[in-house]
C-alpha cells in the first residue's frame, strides 16, 4: 500500500516578500525606539530587557535563510491549502485558502474552505503606510473571512457577517472583499490583535482557523440552531 503524504500549503514569493516587508517594518519601528532612548542607560537597558528577544527574532527572520525557511515551514503545516497574495483598490493583502471548516453545533456542520484575507495594515508597523479609513471596508481591522462555497454571503460563519454596501440600491460590486465585515472575535480579540501588534504571521493565520472551527452560543452574530441550514445555505451537515 503507498503511503499517502499529506500535502502542504503552496507560498506564493509575493507572500514570502510581504512577510518580509512586515518583519523589517516591525524591526525598524523597534530600532527608532531604541535610537530615541539610546542617551539613556536606564530606559535603554530596560527596552532591551524588554524586547531584545523579539529583535533578535526579526533580525533573524529578514537576514538567516535558514530562520526563514523554518517559518515557511510553520506556515505550510497549518490547515491550508496555498498563501498568496491580492489586492484590492491598492490595497494589498495577504490570502490564505483554508482546507474545509468544521464546526461543531447540534452535530458537525462542513463549512467548506475559507479565503482567510488580512489587510497589511492589520500589521502594527504598516498602519500608516497605506491610507486607512476607520469607516470603510479598507479598515485595518477588516479581516475578511469568505466561505469559498458562496463568497457573497451575508452570514459568513456564526460570528462573521458582511454586507455588501450599496448606491441606487443596485450592489457596488461582485467582489467580497468590498463587504464591510462585522466580527465578533470573543476570547480570541486578545491574541488576534497581540499577533498583528508583534508581526506573527504563522500565529495569526493559526488561530483564525482555530476560530471558524468553533461555536460560541453566546456570540451576539450566533445563529440559532434551527437556522443553521437556512442562515448557512452552503453548509453540509456530516452524517
Amino acid at each position: 500500500m503507498a503511503i499517502k503524504i499529506a500535502q502542504r500549503a503552496t507560498i506564493t514569493d509575493e507572500f514570502k516578500q510581504a512577510m518580509q516587508q512586515i518583519y523589517r517594518g516591525k524591526l525598524q519601528k523597534y530600532q527608532d525606539e531604541a535610537e530615541r532612548i539610546k542617551s539613556s542607560p536606564r530606559y535603554y537597558g530596560e527596552f532591551i530587557q524588554r524586547r531584545g528577544q523579539a529583535i533578535a527574532l526579526l533580525r533573524a527572520l529578514t537576514k538567516d535563510p535558514e530562520r526563514i525557511d523554518m517559518e515557511y515551514t510553520r506556515l505550510r503545516t497549518l490547515p491550508y491549502t496555498k498563501f498568496e497574495t491580492v489586492e484590492r483598490e491598492g490595497y494589498p493583502y495577504l490570502y490564505g485558502l483554508t482546507k474545509d471548516v468544521m464546526i461543531e453545533f447540534n452535530g458537525m456542520w462542513n463549512m467548506g474552505p475559507y479565503g482567510v484575507v488580512i489587510p497589511l495594515t492589520f500589521f502594527a508597523p504598516l498602519r500608516t503606510v497605506y491610507a486607512s479609513n476607520n469607516n470603510s471596508v479598507r479598515n485595518w481591522k477588516a479581516v475578511q473571512m469568505v466561505p469559498m462555497r458562496s463568497k457573497l454571503d451575508n452570514h459568513r460563519t456564526p460570528h462573521h457577517t458582511a454586507r455588501m454596501p450599496y448606491v441606487d440600491d443596485q450592489p457596488v460590486s461582485g467582489n467580497p472583499l468590498d463587504m464591510i465585515p462585522n466580527t465578533c472575535w470573543g476570547g480570541f480579540s486578545s491574541i488576534i490583535y497581540a499577533c498583528g501588534d508583534e508581526c506573527d504571521i504563522t500565529e495569526l493565520f493559526r488561530n483564525i482557523y482555530i476560530y471558524l472551527c468553533r461555536h460560541d452560543p453566546h456570540s451576539p452574530l450566533v445563529r440559532l440552531s434551527r437556522e443553521m441550514t437556512e442562515g448557512f445555505k452552503f453548509a453540509e451537515k456530516v452524517q
